[in-house]
């Protein structure tokens, strides 16, 4: 920490500068303690962040004029379909990971978030109008492989089924589907 220091007969510009300290200059120093100072400011605590970050140098630019906004996918339905769907295990409840798994439980949350066909689904995800698809890793995913996980997910039937039977059903239970 640097202390405060005096120079008798100089200026403190040419204290700062370190210029005439000949051999008749009287440097004084003074150790002195100041108390934490607390300021309190009617400017709102960003201000004041920002007057801190821009007296210690730091370069502030408005992100308004810096950058530009091309468009902007929404991604709420989506998060929150995910997260519910993660609640319920719905991933392991298909199956073993594997692509065609990814792609179905992909089908699941976009029938959840947009109910569309599986085609205009395809063309969803890659027009680039949801997160889902990057998200999950599915990006260029096309008809073909969701036709193939479909088939998949029908051979996974039987296995969800009892997945599905022993986490809700208790003996001498009822259970009521629509085919």
């Amino acid at each position: 920490m640097r202390r405060p220091c005096l120079c008798l007969g100089q200026s403190p510009k040419e204290v700062a500068a370190g210029v005439g300290l000949g051999q008749g200059a009287v440097l004084l120093q003074v150790d002195v303690a100041l108390p934490p100072v607390r300021c309190s400011s009617a400017l709102p605590d960003g201000a004041v962040a920002a007057l801190r970050l821009a007296l210690k140098g730091a370069i502030l630019v408005d992100a308004e004029s810096a950058f530009e906004m091309e468009r902007s996918v929404p991604h709420g339905n989506v998060a929150a379909a995910h997260v519910m769907a993660g609640q319920l295990s719905l991933r392991s409840l298909l199956g073993p990971p594997c692509p065609q798994r990814d792609i179905a439980y992909a089908l699941v949350l976009s029938r959840v978030v947009r109910p569309k066909s599986k085609l205009s689904t395809v063309r969803w995800w890659n027009a680039g109008d949801t997160t889902l698809a990057p998200d999950l890793g599915l990006a260029g995913a096309g008809t073909d492989d969701v036709y193939e996980a479909m088939d998949w997910l029908l051979a996974q039937k039987g296995k969800i089924e009892k997945k599905l039977a022993r986490r809700h059903l208790k003996e001498g239970g009822i259970a009521m589907y629509d085919l």
